[in-house]
Formats: structure tokens, C-alpha cells, sequence
């Protein structure tokens, strides 16, 4: 494996891994009703779920990100520099194919391109996610 594929696996790998992390405090939150009762969700995490398959609900966009931003830039905040030089150049090669040699010590770190990495992964996991609202709302439902 060359180095550029091995960066390429390790971004993919810690990417997700900072998704999951951050899915994981999102399922911490109790749910807003943002939806209404309609849709059952419990968490933040099902309503990020709900509007990820439903959406995008336009007036609700500015309110995601103000929930979601800092949370990512705490994630990003976190990672040593070594990380956010390995993972900016992924990203880099992600964006533009051509593997661009910027010689040595011209590497730098580009916090917005791995909050944006982290974003993709996490839309990628609420639409994967097993969680449905038609089965929350089945649960609540008494036996008849």
C-alpha cells in the first residue's frame, strides 16, 4: 500500500469514528418535538435522523448547524496537528484526484475541510441508521 492509500484508509477510518462519537452525543440529548409528536423520536439523534431522510427542511437548517457546528469544532479541536494535516490532505485528494506534491513542510491543516468530512459521514449514518419513525411511533401505540 502506497502512503497515499494509507492515508486515504486512515481519513475514512477516523472520520466515521468522529461521526459515531458525535451520534453518540446526539443520542444523549433528549429529542426537541421539532417534528411534533408525530414521528416519536427520543433523542436529537432521531430527529437529525428524520430530517436527514426527509428534509431538508430549509427553516430548520440554521438551527442544525448551530447545534451541530460547535460540535464538530470541538471534535476537530481535539485532534492532534499530525491528524489535521493527514486528514486536510485526504480530503485534499478527495476533492481533486491528481495526488498534488506540495513538498516537504508545505502541508498544512484545514480545520473547515474535516468539519465538512465529519458532516458527510454523519448524513451518511442518519441515512443508514436502523432508526425509523413509523417504528417509534408503532411502539407508543397501546394494543388494542
Amino acid at each position: 500500500m502506497d502512503e497515499g492509500a494509507a492515508i486515504r484508509a486512515f481519513a475514512k477510518v477516523r472520520f466515521f469514528a468522529m461521526a459515531e462519537e458525535l451520534v453518540a452525543e446526539l443520542r444523549s440529548l433528549p429529542g426537541t418535538d421539532i417534528f411534533g409528536d408525530d414521528i416519536g423520536a427520543k433523542s436529537i439523534w432521531e430527529e437529525y435522523c428524520y430530517e436527514t431522510r426527509n428534509g431538508p427542511t430549509f427553516e430548520l437548517a440554521e438551527a442544525w448547524s448551530s447545534l451541530l457546528d460547535p460540535l464538530i469544532a470541538d471534535l476537530v479541536e481535539r485532534l492532534p496537528y499530525e491528524q489535521t494535516v493527514l486528514l486536510t490532505i485526504a480530503e485534499q485528494w478527495q476533492t481533486d484526484p491528481c495526488e498534488l506534491d506540495y513538498g516537504e513542510g508545505r502541508y498544512s491543516a484545514n480545520p473547515e475541510m474535516i468539519a465538512q468530512a465529519i458532516r458527510a459521514c454523519l448524513f451518511r449514518i442518519a441515512i443508514d441508521s436502523d432508526w425509523d419513525a413509523s417504528d417509534a411511533t408503532d411502539e407508543d401505540e397501546e394494543p388494542g
